[in-house]
């Protein structure tokens, strides 16, 4: 009997001197997932599904990230499918799945991000997948949440431009209008953004 691959689980814990509600609007609004994360058409809906969507990495890839809200409790709990999609006539990579649950703390707010199937991906992409999301969690994200405001009324609301599409790693030239998705803003976009809302950019 040919033994089970073992189960491989990516699992990071992070900390942030930012309340769970700024925390959970980085991870929930599509304009801020555009901006630290990829292009996407998103919503926070249960059930949702959606993609992100980038120009293809390599001849096999073809940049597209299709996903599914699975779980979802707002400020504490959220659960996607992620299945990363091949190019036509190539074949597809075993669907995965990413987990974030929220814990507030003293200080702030602790994030624990998971993710499962690795198992089926060859070392490599094991290894991207882990810098990734390291990175996008350590630095990137933090630099979208310092544009997120607290109102008076209890909501959040989030400006755009803490990274503009020029500086990002990926090109963006296959999404057409009709995808519906939503991309971070242009340095032009965003000068016009903070020439209104007087934020200073924080361009990475």
């Amino acid at each position: 009997m040919m033994a089970h691959a073992q189960r491989k689980v990516l699992r990071k814990v992070f900390e942030y001197d930012q309340p769970p509600e700024v925390v959970w609007h980085a991870l929930t609004d599509r304009r801020a997932l555009a901006e630290w994360l990829m292009p996407n058409n998103f919503e926070p809906i249960l059930g949702h599904e959606f993609m992100f969507k980038v120009d293809g990495f390599t001849k096999k890839m073809s940049g597209v990230t299709r996903c599914k809200v699975l779980e979802l409790e707002p400020l504490k709990h959220m659960v996607w499918s992620w299945a990363i999609e091949a190019v036509p006539g190539g074949k597809n990579l075993p669907p995965m799945q990413v987990s974030w649950d929220l814990e507030p703390t003293a200080t702030g707010t602790r994030l624990i991000f998971q993710q499962t199937g690795l198992e089926a991906l060859p070392p490599f992409m094991r290894f991207s997948m882990k810098f990734g999301w390291g990175t996008m969690h350590k630095r990137w994200i933090r630099k979208v949440m310092a544009r997120i405001r607290r109102k008076s009324d209890g909501s959040t609301s989030f400006t755009p431009g803490a990274f503009v599409l020029e500086k990002l790693c990926y090109k963006t030239r296959s999404i057409n209008p009709e995808d519906n998705i939503t991309l971070a803003p242009t340095r032009e976009q965003a000068a016009r953004i903070n020439e209104h809302d007087n934020t200073p950019s924080q361009v990475g």
